[in-house]
């Protein structure tokens, strides 16, 4: 069984996830995708989102900044 074309279209889904707005960390152990509270109703139905997470074990981070 061979994973070709996995790099490019976790490439792509990376692409399509920035020009949305949303933040990825990827570190060597973990993959996160960030999401601002802004893009949090969109990023539930996301279909990008869903695939990383689902298909490639991304993790999605809701940020909640601190209003003072």
């Amino acid at each position: 069984m061979s994973n070709k074309g996995t790099y490019k279209r976790k490439y792509y889904l990376h692409r399509q996830l920035k020009k949305q707005g949303f933040s990825l960390y990827l570190g060597d152990k973990n993959k996160t995708i960030t999401v601002m509270p802004d893009l949090a109703d969109s990023a539930n139905g996301n279909k990008y989102v869903a695939e990383l997470q689902n298909g490639y074990s991304y993790g999605v981070q809701f940020l909640n900044p601190i209003i003072q």
